[in-house]
């Protein structure tokens, strides 16, 4: 039969599982604010930066190699490959990436948190039927 050290093991368990969970929760909520954050940057820095570059004369007026005009086709493929050459764009897109990264670890954090803290009830559920049973003879 399990002993009282068993039984005030398991509880200690659950109890720290469950203190745990607040702070894990606390950092996902963060990290989520940040995530949302770090996107409006750079949806914003996209935004300023394609209208700076698309502005350019050099841009507005490039002409298509194959046809010998301008076209929109071709001054928006310009645009893009200046977008993704931009500093401040990817320094953007680093900030997006670590936040997205760092909810990530939050959510598996929480995530086995709460894995472990279910296991833990499912297993004192069943030390307490146990207990009924043995108390039963």
């Amino acid at each position: 039969m399990l002993g009282e050290s068993e039984v005030k093991g398991l509880m200690d368990l659950m109890s720290s599982l469950a203190d745990a969970m607040g702070p894990a929760r606390d950092r996902e909520a963060k990290a989520k604010i940040a995530l949302e954050r770090a996107q409006g940057v750079l949806t914003e820095t996209i935004q300023s930066r394609t209208l700076e570059i698309a502005s350019r004369d050099e841009i507005a007026g490039a002409v298509d190699p194959r046809t010998g005009r301008t076209n929109e086709k071709w001054a928006t493929l310009l645009t893009e490959k200046e977008l993704s050459e931009d500093a401040d764009v990817q320094k953007a897109i680093g900030k997006f990436n670590n936040a997205q990264e760092a909810l990530y670890e939050a959510q598996v954090a929480v995530f086995n948190l709460s894995d472990k803290l279910g296991m833990a009830k499912a297993t004192a559920n069943l030390l307490a039927a146990y207990m009924n049973l043995q108390g039963g003879k």
